[in-house]
């Protein structure tokens, strides 16, 4: 029976298998659709040069039809703008008008090829940074972190893709350097195939098993390799971060296992002399080789691991579960002070015979106060404790608010208040559920396109409190939302 380890790194190698398989298919159809626009190329030089189906040779050694070389050039033009760091893959020399018509649909068939590969390797550093976070999060979850613990931009993943290790070349410079060998392959298996007489079905066939089949034989048995490399490596780094000093090279033990992986199986080796190729996978192209740190009882180590890492995540979320709920309680208690402040100052407006003099010497005159005169209201406008604590926040952070006056004709639509001049509605949230958090945002919608989210009382999780902001934001009838609170402020906007 498998152990729980070889299940994770089971997993993780048949997601990349299934990722490699999707890859093999693009491969193919790249350099399937410039053979074909090649094989049509040569057709064109059969049907106006050709005898009797048949392109003869010396024929071929006469100078290049100017309007042949012109379709040349601008092919060889096309590429360098698409591919400018490729441009000189396809170069054609300066005394290009002095090209006969074999040296011609040479040049043609490098270009097709070229653009066959380039095709091919496009979105592969994508493809193996996934496979060195695939293969450094199966570490992590058998660690007990838990699943998605790395991302596919952390620096941690990136710096595997694309380095130099097999001959001192990067899997790119691979492919290239792959790629110029088969073109010329091609180039001469064109004038060898035309000095027979070959057919054009012949000639076509004999092409296509380099410029298809090895073509794409060479650029996945890369793939593969590269992706057993960064899957590895990125484990390797993962267990030394554990504090495992040790691991041990585990083939997946079937009938393709050749003998030099199996000779190496229960072995340990030193993870700070790891060498690739020799101690760590890919011992060689193609390597299916997984890795396992050096643990003689592995199943009952990741019990008292996991367990160990259950616990520690329990206490850090009870201790942020304290500090979240230690700062919703201190805004609940400002909340109840500004309440109270506010019923006076509010009485006291009452008592001015509640004139707009008044008004300006008690209600704005206390809004100013503790805003360093950044929020004011409208006369008569009643905001609420909550309302006017989140007013402050804004101000603090540079804004001018000012409380709209609310009208008490039934469907009237005013926002609670303006925040630099905009109409904003302010909805403080209370409850745990993410579903209801969005329908109290919905509510707000109703009143005004612009919100405030209040998330001072902390209760929901972040990552809930980022999923419902973010959905929201992307509604229709919301242009922007705010989301605040004691300590920070963020803008939403609808894209």
């Amino acid at each position: 029976m498998a152990t729980y380890w070889e299940r994770r790194m089971a997993e993780a190698d048949a997601a990349m298998g299934r990722d490699e398989r999707v890859v093999a298919k693009r491969v193919a159809r790249a350099y399937e659709r410039e053979m074909a626009d090649l094989s049509r190329e040569i057709a064109g030089y059969y049907e106006r040069y050709g005898e009797d189906g048949i392109l003869r040779y010396r024929d071929m050694l006469e100078s290049m039809d100017p309007s042949d070389r012109d379709l040349l050039m601008r092919d060889c033009d096309r590429f360098a703008a698409e591919h400018p760091d490729l441009a000189d893959m396809v170069a054609i020399r300066k005394d290009a008008y002095k090209l006969d018509r074999l040296e011609g649909l040479q040049e043609s068939a490098r270009q097709h090829h070229a653009r066959a590969t380039a095709e091919a390797a496009e979105g592969l550093d994508e493809h193996f940074a996934r496979q060195a976070a695939r293969g450094a999060n199966a570490v992590a979850e058998a660690m007990g972190y838990g699943r998605g613990f790395h991302a596919l931009d952390d620096d941690t993943i990136r710096r595997f893709v694309g380095t130099r290790w097999a001959s001192g070349k990067s899997y790119s410079e691979a492919i290239w350097g792959d790629s110029e060998r088969v073109a010329a392959w091609v180039q001469d298996d064109m004038a060898k195939a035309l000095a027979r007489g070959e057919s054009w079905r012949s000639l076509c066939d004999e092409l296509s098993r380099r410029f298809v089949g090895v073509s794409e034989r060479d650029v996945m048995r890369l793939v593969v390799t590269e992706g057993t490399y960064v899957s590895r490596q990125a484990q390797l780094a993962e267990l030394a971060r554990e504090g495992f000093e040790e691991y041990r090279v585990e083939p997946v033990g079937d009938e393709r296992t050749c003998e030099v992986c199996s000779a190496l199986v229960g072995k340990a080796f030193p993870i700070d002399g790891a060498r690739v190729g020799a101690t760590l996978p890919p011992i060689h192209p193609r390597c299916r080789c997984q890795i396992a740190p050096a643990v003689d009882d592995w199943d009952a180590w990741i019990r008292d691991q996991v367990d160990r890492r259950q616990a520690e995540v329990a206490a850090r979320r009870m201790t942020e579960g304290g500090e979240r709920a230690k700062g919703a309680r201190a805004v609940q208690d400002e909340c109840s002070r500004i309440e109270s402040d506010f019923g006076r100052v509010w009485r006291d407006y009452r008592a001015s015979g509640k004139s707009r003099e008044g008004y300006d010497e008690t209600v704005n005159a206390y809004l100013a106060s503790i805003s360093d005169g950044r929020v004011s209201a409208e006369y008569r406008a009643k905001p609420k404790a909550k309302e006017i604590q989140a007013a402050t926040w804004l101000a603090r952070n540079g804004h001018e608010v000012r409380f709209n006056y609310e009208s008490s004709i039934p469907g009237s639509r005013t926002a609670d208040m303006t925040v630099d001049g905009a109409p904003y509605e302010l909805k403080r949230l209370g409850t745990h559920n993410a579903h209801k958090a969005k329908v109290r945002i919905g509510e707000a919608a109703r009143q005004c396109s612009n919100i405030i989210v209040d998330l001072s009382l902390r209760t929901l999780t972040g990552e809930q409190e980022e999923e419902v902001l973010r959905a929201m934001a992307s509604k229709k009838d919301i242009d922007a939302i705010i989301a605040l609170s004691d300590v920070f402020e963020r803008v939403f906007r609808r894209q």
